[in-house]
Parts: C-alpha cells; structure tokens; sequence
C-alpha cells in the first residue's frame, strides 16, 4: 500500500542521504544506516552479505572504485508499504567515469527494505539486479532459474517474519515502558504518582497479561505507602497508610523484603485472604477507600487471592490475580520485573516532585510570613493593627487554609484583659476587649501560663452557642451581629502565643497541617510586634535624637565664639534650630548676659527670621516686669512666662525705650511685640534665653527650651574654660620653646657654641609668632664697658663681634645704673639710619651689614631693643613693631639663659675637676688591680692550707692500708715456702689449701691497695683547681671521707686532741648534681673551723668533752649538710662578719680569713643555694648547707 506523505518524505530523506554517502565512499554514514540485521545480496556474484559487518567492510575496500565516479540516470523510484516495512525500489541508468569520459555501464534495478526503530528508519535488506542474467541460450525467461531464487526468497521472507514478529513485540512491551515513563515524565505534582500506577495496569493489560487489582507500595522504615486501583483499572481505588507488621508477620514476604529477589509470588486461599483484606481495612490510615471493593463474598466467590510484586528502588509494585495461582505465566512476571525498572523513574520524578511541592509551599509560606512581618514592620500607630489583621486573614486564605477569621489578642500589661483585632470574610472588625477569666478566654489564659506555645479548642454545639452568647454581651461583637454576621455552628480555635499575646485562627473543619504556619506567624509577629513597640520606642528617640542635635548645634556654634559679641551669631543659629524642631510659634528670641557687679543686662536679640539687631543693655530691675524677671531668676526657678498686655505692656515698652534710646530697637518692638506679649525667659547662671511670642509655649516646647537654656549654659561655661585653656596652650608653647632653648644652652661644652645657641633664640621668638628682626645674648667683657654679642638676624648666625653698652641710637648704661632688669627702647627716623652707620663702623658686625647692602636687603627703618640684664650680661630682642604682650616671654627667655649659662661656666669648672678625677682614678684601678692580685694569692694560700691540714689525715688513713699489705705480703712468703716443701713431698691436697690462703691474701692486698689509691685520688682531686662542672657525687661519703681526713690530720699535729665524731646521713638522698672539689672545700672548711672550736674550749676546760657531728638530710626540693660543734659559740658582735673576707678570730698567722667567705661564694653563687649559722655562745655552732636537689636517680 502507499504509506503517508510523512513516512514517505522521512524515508526518501534516508534513503538520499544514505545514497549520497555510497557514491562519495563515506564508510560512517553509509553504515549508520543499516539495522544489525542487515542483509544485502549485490550484482555480482560475490556481493552477497548476511551481516552489517560484512557488507560495510566490503564498501570499505571497494569505495574507492565509486567515490565521485558515478552518475546515475533516468531515474524511477516507486516506493511501497507493508505492514511495519516500507520497500523502495530504485530505477536508473549508471554510467562510470572512464579516464576523461564517461561511459554507459547498463540499467539497474535496487531493491530496498526499511524498517523503523527506536532512532528511526533503518535498512533491513537490499538487493542489486541487472539485465536478467539467468535465461539460458535459447529461453527467453530463465523460468527454473526463477522458481529456485523465489523459493530462497519466501524462506528468507518468512524467516524475517518470525523476526519482526519478535521483535514487534519486544517493541510493544518497549513501546509500554516507553509510555509509563512519558506519564512520569509528564507527572506535574506528586499526586500524578497515583496516574502512573493507572497506567501500568492499562499497558500490562495491553500486552495481553491478566491483573485485576494494581498496587504500588513505598517501604519506609515504620509504615507502608500504598495506592491501589480501582477493581475495573480506570482510577486509584485506595490510597492507605500501613503498619510494617502487616507484612513482618507474612514469613515469605518480610524474608523478600530482607532479600535481593526481583519478585515474590504471594497465595492466599478465600479465608486467608479475608483474613489478609481485614486487618488491611482495620490497620490502614485511608485517605480513600474504594467503594467497589471486593466483600468477603466476592473474595469466597473467586476462590481466594494471587499477589504477584517485583521490587523497586522504594519498594515494590504489584497486581493480584483471582483465587490462588501458584505459576502465574513467565512472560507476565519478566514484564512487571520491567514496569518496576520502569516505575522507579516515576517514583524518582515523584520524590523530587514531593520536594519541590514542599519547598513551593515553604516559599508560599514564607512569602506569607513576610507580607505580614512587612506589614506590621511598616506599623507607625498602634490602631494599625486592624489593617495587620486583615492582611492576615487573606494571606491564611491564600495558603487554602479554609478560615472563618483571624486576628491578634494583645495582653494588657496584667494580662487580666486583652483587646482583639479580628478579621473575616466579613472584613475587618472593630476591636474589642475581652476578659482572661471569662469563657474560653481563661482557658486561653491557663494554656498561656502553662507555656503552651499552640491551644486549639474545637467547639460545636451547646458550648458553641454559649461561646457567642457570651461574645454578644461585647458591644462590638453585639454591632456584628445585628448588622446581620453569621458565626459558625461548629468551630476550631487555635491560639499561637507570643510574649505579648496570642494569634488567634478560627478554622471550619481540622487543619493539623496548618498548626505549624500558626506558630510561625506567632513566631513572626513576635518579631515584628517586638519592632512595632521599638519603633514606638524609636520615634521618641528620634525626636529626642532632633533635639539633641539641634542642641549640639547651639552648643557647638556657642563653643565655636572666640569673643563675647559672636553671642549673636549663636542667636541665629538657635532660631534656625528651634524650628526645625517644630518651635516657630515666636517672634523674637535672643540672649541676656547678666552682670551681677555691674546690675545690668546685655541683650542679642534676633528676629524669627533670622535678621540680628543692634545688641542692647538694661538694668536688671526698673519696672515691675524687670523686678519679677530678676526677682524669679535669682529664686532659682528654671522658667519665667509674662504675658503682658494693655497698659502694662506699653508702660514696660516706654521703660525700655526710654532707657535704650535707639531708634532702631524702638521700632523693631513696635513692629513686632503683639498685644498681648507672652515674654518667657529660660535661666542658666550666666543669663536667660529671652522669648517674646503670641501664646504661651506648650509643655512640651518649655521642657526643650528648660534644655536649650542648660546647652547654653554648659557651652558658655565651655567657651570660659577654652579661654583658660587657649592661654594654658599658650604658655605651654611658650614653655616648650624656653625648653628648647634651656636645652640648647645646658648643651654648651664651649663658649664659641653661644652663636649657635643665638639661632636657637631667634628661630624659637619667632615659632611663638613674635615679629623679631634679631636675637641673641651679649656677655660682658671685664671692665662691663662692652659685651661680646652673639646674635642671629632671621635666622642668620652672625659672628660674634664687641658691642660698646653705649652707641649711636642706644644707651644701656642709664637702665642698668638705675638698676632696671628689663629695658625697652625704640629707634626710627634719622636716628636709626645714623646707628646702622654706627654699627658699620663697628669691626665683624660692620662687615655683616655691607653684606646686607651688597645682597640689596633694606635695613630696618624701625626697631625696638629689648634689653634683659642678667648677672653677665643681657640678652636682646630686636623687633619691627611693638610686642608688649611679648614682654613678659622675654624677661622669661632671659631668666632661662642666666640658669643654663651659670650652669655651663660650672660644667667648665667642673670640666678641669674631671680631669683631676681621671688621674686619680687611673692610681685607684692600678691599686684595684693589684689588690686583686694579692686576693687570688691569698685564696690560692687558703687552699693549699685546707690541703695541709688534709696531709697529715691522709697519711695517716694511707698507712693502715699500706700495713696491710706488708703483712699479707709476708704471711704469703710464708706461705709458698710451705707449698713448695709440700710439692716436694707431693702432698697435692696441702698444695691446693696453701694456694687458695696465698690466693686469700692477694685479694685482701688487692682491696687495701685500691683502698690507698682511692685516698690519694681523692687528695689530688681536692689540689686540682675546679673545673666548674658539676658531677653527680655522693655526698654521704664526700661528707664522711672529708670528716675523716680532717681528723686524722689534726690529730698528726696534735696528740693530745680527741673528740667524738658523730654522723647522722639519709641513705635516701643518692648522688646530687654539685662541683666536687669546691663542695668538699668547703665541708672540709667548716669540719677544720669545728674541730678548732672544740680544741680551743679543751684547752681551758680539761674536763670538756669535744662532740664534732655531721649530718645529712633531704627535705622537700632541698638537701642540707650540717656540721655542729659544742665549743664556745661565735660571739654575737662578731656573727655578722664572719662571712666578709679577710675577717677572721684566729690569732695572727693561724688563718687568712678567707674560708668562709669563699664557702659563701661557692654554696650561694657556685650551687645556687643558701649557708647559715646558727650558734649559742658557751654551747656550740652549726653551720647548715642548703642545696636544691637535684639527682640521676
């Protein structure tokens, strides 16, 4: 049959473009063309090809022969459809390029079979033919030929058949998926979900598969979702929430739930599935029920139920079959296994839809909240509210809340009562009170008080009807209802609390999901009623922030005054500012200086619009308008208004004009003081601000006129003190320059730096802004007949040169003779040409002003000198013009050099000292150095003398060990004489007993003699000068071995001493980080001192009993060495020197007095620790080491 105009454009288009790429040998396009299927059987022989691979590799290899060689000719193409399959057939001539002609090739016929897929129309099939090449010789048609070829064809047609057939139905079932996903596609809300599950019934029906009822389930962690169709398939039947039990207690169905199967097959028998459909019906939370739904008859009827589910992303989908099918056919269940696959991307398309939904609800909301929240933030008065609830009330609407009305309740400030505006479909209602212990409002109340954030009441019935009863006692409420308002027969009340009362929402039926967007709009309320009393707040500070500003202003323009009659500038200044406040209701207004001394007034009257008359002067009293005013000043009121008028009003105005006598003043008063004159008078100490006006000032205007005044009086008061200061800024310049300038002086080392110090001068009476020409200081020569001058003329050092006291134009004599410290002279006219000749005259100065001359600068045609005697000479000013305010700074000038110039001729007296001092300091260093020294000799003495009292002791613990080894040495002689007598016996048992006594003895030679070299290692170490390094030691036995030494040595030298040595050491103490020979010197040091104390107490008392303890103890962070004797005490005259070098109680010769100061040295400043005495004269000493302890262990 012909296909459509369509198909048949679309067909030739694929056809052209497939062509185009066969005769150009484009091998892409050519084989993109073709279906996998592809079959194609060309003109030759060997251009058979049952493959797309095939044919597109031979195209490939013989391209080349056709590309841009080949033109076709005469050309039909008669095109045909069959079913699914559309047949071109393609006439033409071809003729081939043969070198530079072309050639005539023969008439072709091209066959060609497409078919249309899922990317559009493909080849299935092509056929070449040309001339007929199977008659034989003699037939005019090859008739066998014929019949074999259409033999091939119609198994080759049938064969395709069976293939398209297949895969007509692979695209059937592809062209159901295909749908189910567009109605997913096309899904516009999450409630299009349920339109999907429609549609898989529909398509599965369509491919031929039984279902009676189609379910989609989402498995979430504690319920089911369901929606399920209706029993005929045309709509959603039930929509239901389930429990997850339903299932858990089926074992096959929550053991597929657990596992990965595709599907499940679930049968029920009739009673089963009764079972089953009832405790779905008891169990499910339904927002729709079927009404077609199958009774327990209708179940008994069919035998029972068949559910058949395949798993999805989310859960499952699933149909049921009637009665019980225990294999349900193959195709059936691979076809809902796709429409799962298929239904995720609804379900997918369906939680993005719910998203979205959501977030343009939230955005609804929010778009809501914000209309309200702008509103109530734009609130300027309270009484806007009603607009606010009204506002409200359509934006509820808007959100399809279904409301009867809405409004605020604010609390009063008791919360016994809170005043409603409420809005309806009636519009807005006038607001009205309620009361909290009254009706529902007290259950409003206690919900509150309980700090419920949302109370909903519903009401219906009696209690409703009682509910407006009540409201109809309010006559706002009662004006409702006789202007014809219904209310509602059943109501729910919901109240949203904020701090400062309760939205209230009156809706028609439940709206749970709307009780969330009523404790937002709480919430926002909350915020914008907050804003609303803030702004309330805010526009009392505004104009309070007006005030301010208006005040600052007066204040700034009045701390800006630099003299009294600027006064009138601050006048001017007040008018502007008052009314831009909104104070206008004036005539005049000014200010009043008050004069106490002088009992008079002085006015700076300015006009409303803004012009400034001539300032006046009255006397405080006069008349009785005067007497009152000065009277109600000094009483100390803080405001005074006169309202005048009639003859009172023109003798007080005939008062003043005869006291003033200016015209000006008289006709300003006439022009502008009404009859009557309010005059208001606003008091500060110093004055009052002065009104004249029509009316009275409100109560409001006189509170910031009261203000007005007290900015005055700060700032005048200011303007006083900033006067003050500018003279405190003065004289502190004025000190900073004497500073500079006694500083420059103080640092004279040398009289020719005086010119330098002159520049100084000069350049800092010109820093304070004094018109000087010349500066400097002039020092007397002896005789006083003449100074040495060391000036600078701007800013020009000058050489010194020799200025006579007496010259042309000057005479510093006359002032000095009559004992004047300060002398001003001024020189002009004639005169001053003559001194400037004088001073030419004059050897150095005279060739500075030929300088002057030669450069073409002027010489001053006036001068005044300014002459500051002092004790050696005077310093000059020379200035253009009079500076008598400067006076006082040169007198002060002078006053600075005399200190600093005093004090440079003591620095060079006191020079010629210091080099006096330096010689005898250079004697000392030597005599220190020699001193220095001695002091190391003598330490050096002091050691070598610790060493000589330790000489005789270690000889002594040496000779007891060296005794020993003597007599073992001996006894083995001995001993081997005997073994060798016993060898010659051959007494071998007697040998080995001899030799284990000799081996005996060798040992103990070998202890004594280590024991030897110990005692002379320890002498050596004691001899060595110190290291400085500390070593971890025990001190136990430094302290024993020292003890030990010390004795013995004292005893070598002495026979007769004995004493009792006592030892108390903690064995707890280990080895401690300290510098070993210094430490041992000075335990050896306070051993030897014990040890003479107790022999110089025996020595007068033959019964005392010397007692020489040493002992040892960790305490803490500490260890102490103690070392105590009983003899005779240190005296207590003597305690505080015992630690000084030098200092010693010994006689002449017995010791340098050096021990226990360098003990000192070495506990405090060597070990960082701390020696002390502690003695008892008659009774003993101790003296205590304390050293931090510091340890390896």
């Amino acid at each position: 049959m012909k296909p459509t105009k369509k198909i048949e454009a679309t067909v030739l288009d694929v056809y052209h473009k497939w062509l185009h790429s066969y005769l150009n040998g484009d091998v892409k396009t050519y084989d993109s063309y073709f279906d996998n299927s592809f079959r194609f059987i060309g003109s030759t022989n060997n251009e058979e090809f049952l493959t797309r691979k095939d044919t597109t590799n031979f195209f490939k290899a013989t391209a080349e022969q056709l590309a841009g060689k080949t033109q076709l000719r005469n050309e039909t193409k008669i095109i045909e459809q069959f079913g699914e399959l559309v047949f071109i057939t393609h006439l033409f001539d071809a003729w081939f390029l043969n070198g530079n002609d072309w050639s005539f090739y023969g008439r072709f016929r091209f066959s060609n079979i497409l078919e249309q897929n899922e990317d559009g129309w493909h080849f299935v099939y092509q056929h070449y033919s040309t001339p007929d090449s199977k008659a034989q010789d003699g037939e005019t048609i090859g008739f066998n030929q014929i019949t074999k070829e259409n033999l091939e064809l119609r198994e080759a047609i049938q064969r395709r058949t069976v293939e398209l057939e297949e895969k007509n139905k692979e695209l059937e079932i592809e062209g159901s998926l295909e749908r189910i996903r567009a109605k997913a596609l096309a899904m516009t809300s999450s409630e299009d979900l349920l339109d999907v599950v429609v549609t898989l019934r529909t398509e599965f029906l369509k491919l031929g598969h039984e279902a009676q009822y189609f379910w989609h389930m989402m498995w979430l962690p504690d319920k089911y979702e369901k929606a399920m169709t209706s029993g005929d398939g045309t709509r959603i039947g039930m929509v239901m929430q389930l429990p997850r039990h339903i299932h858990g207690k089926i074992p096959l169905l929550a053991n597929w739930e657990k596992s990965t199967d595709p599907m499940v097959i679930y049968t029920m028998d009739a009673e089963s599935a009764i079972d089953y459909v009832d405790k779905m019906i008891t169990l499910g939370d339904f927002k729709q029920v079927d009404p077609q739904a199958p009774t327990h008859d209708d179940i008994r009827h069919i035998g029972g139920l068949t559910f058949i589910m395949a798993r999805t992303t989310h859960g499952e989908i699933g149909y049921s079959l009637p009665g019980v099918v225990e294999n349900p056919p193959k195709e059936d269940l691979e076809i809902l296994v796709k429409f799962a696959g298929a239904f995720d991307l609804a379900h997918r398309r369906f939680l993005d839809l719910q998203k979205a939904e959501k977030q343009r609800r939230e955005v609804e909301i929010a778009l809501a909240l914000e209309k309200v929240r702008s509103r109530t933030m734009g609130m300027q008065r309270s009484d806007e509210l009603r607009d606010t609830a009204m506002l409200l009330f359509q934006q509820i609407e808007e959100l399809g809340i279904n409301s009867f009305a809405c409004g605020f309740n604010i609390w009063d400030e008791d919360k016994k009562a809170a005043t409603a505006w409420m809005a309806s479909t009636y519009g807005l209602q006038p607001p009205f009170k309620t009361n909290s212990a009254e009706d529902v409002y007290l259950l409003f109340f206690e919900a509150e008080k309980r700090g419920e954030s949302l109370f909903i009441l519903e009401q219906k019935g009696k209690e409703l009807e009682d509910h407006y009863k009540y409201l109809k006692t309010i006559p706002e409420v009662k004006n409702l209802s006789d202007a014809g308002v219904s209310f509602p027969t059943y109501q729910i009340i919901h109240c949203a609390y904020f701090s400062k009362g309760y939205l209230m929402f009156i809706t028609l039926e439940p709206v749970p999901d709307a009780h969330d967007i009523f404790t937002r709009f709480a919430k926002v309320f909350e915020q914008t009623y907050t804003r609303f009393l803030d702004l309330e707040k805010a526009e009392v500070q505004a104009k309070e922030a007006e005030i301010q500003l208006a005040l600052e202003r007066v204040r700034a323009r009045a701390m800006a005054m630099q003299k009294s009659d600027e006064l009138g500038e601050v006048s001017v200044v007040l008018i502007k500012e008052l009314g831009k406040i909104g104070i206008k209701d004036f005539v005049n207004c000014g200010f009043n200086e008050i004069d106490e001394e002088k009992e008079i007034q002085i006015g700076w009257p300015t006009l409303i619009d803004g012009s400034k008359a001539e300032p006046y002067q009255l006397p405080l009293t006069g008349d009785e308008i005067l007497d009152e005013r000065n009277e109600r000043r000094k009483a100390g009121v803080p405001f005074l208004s006169q309202s005048v008028g009639g003859t009172k009003l023109k003798k007080h105005l005939e008062f003043i004009f005869k006291t003033l006598e200016s015209k000006q003043i008289e006709e300003l008063v006439k022009e502008n003081f009404p009859d009557p004159t309010v005059f208001t008078q606003f008091f500060y100490n110093n004055g009052y601000l002065d009104f004249s006006s029509r009316e009275p000032f409100s109560k409001e205007d006189v509170t910031v006129l009261i203000r007005c005044a007290k900015a005055f009086e700060q700032a005048y008061t200011r303007f006083l003190d900033l006067q003050k200061a500018e003279a405190q800024a003065r004289e502190a310049q004025i000190e900073a320059a004497l500073e500079r300038v006694r500083s420059r002086t103080m640092a004279m080392q040398r009289s020719d730096e005086l010119p330098e110090a002159a520049n100084d001068l000069f350049l800092q009476v010109q820093a304070l802004g004094i018109p000087a020409w010349s500066a400097g200081y002039c020092i007397w020569s002896e005789n006083k007949k003449e100074a040495t001058a060391c000036m600078s003329s701007e800013g020009v050092i000058q050489k010194p040169f020799i200025l006579p006291n007496i010259g042309v134009g000057y005479n510093f004599v006359k002032p000095l003779q009559k004992g004047e410290t300060f002398h001003v002279e001024e020189l002009g006219g004639e005169l001053i040409k003559e001194h400037y000749e004088f001073m030419r005259t004059l050897p150095v100065f005279g060739e500075v002003i030929d300088g002057i001359i030669k450069a073409g600068h002027s010489l001053p045609t006036f001068q005044i000198f300014h002459v500051c005697f002092f004790k050696y000479g005077y310093v000059m000013f020379i200035t253009y013009e009079t500076v008598p305010e400067a006076h006082d700074i040169f007198k002060r000038f002078a006053t600075v050099f005399e200190q600093t110039y005093t004090r440079f001729l003591d620095l060079q007296v006191k020079e010629e000292q210091a080099t006096a001092l330096l010689a005898e300091k250079k004697r000392l260093e030597d005599t220190l150095s020699n001193l220095q020294t001695t002091q190391k000799q003598l330490i050096q003495a002091e050691k070598m003398a610790s060493l000589g009292e330790l000489t005789a002791g270690i000889a002594h613990e040496i000779q007891n060990p060296l005794n020993f080894v003597n007599n073992f040495s001996e006894v083995s002689n001995e001993l081997i004489d005997e073994m060798n007598e016993e060898l010659d016996k051959g007494d071998l048992e007697e040998v080995k007993a001899i030799s284990l006594d000799i081996k005996q003895n060798l040992e103990k030679i070998n202890h004594h003699g280590k024991r030897a070299d110990a005692i002379v290692k320890g002498m050596l170490q004691h001899s060595r000068s110190s290291t400085g390094t500390k070593e971890h030691t025990d001190i136990n036995i430094l302290a024993d071995e020292y003890l030990r030494l010390a004795y013995h040595g004292l005893r070598a030298k002495d026979k007769t001493f004995n004493a009792e040595l006592v030892t108390n050491f903690d064995e707890h103490i280990g080895k401690i980080n300290i510098i070993p020979q210094d430490m041992g010197r000075v335990i050896l040091n306070l051993i030897t001192n014990a040890f003479y104390a107790v022999n110089e107490k025996k020595q007068k008392d033959t019964n005392f009993k010397p007692i020489v303890s040493v002992s040892t103890k960790k305490i803490d962070n500490h260890i102490t060495i103690s070392v105590s004797d009983n003899g005779n005490g240190i005296p207590e005259k003597v305690r505080e020197k015992i630690f000084q070098p030098f200092f010693t109680t010994k006689p002449t010769g017995q010791g340098t007095g050096l021990g226990l100061s360098m003990s000192y040295d070495i506990v405090t400043k060597g070990h960082g620790g701390e020696l002390r005495v502690e003695t008892i004269e008659n009774k003993g000493t101790t003296f205590i080491i304390k050293l931090p302890y510091t340890t390896n262990n």
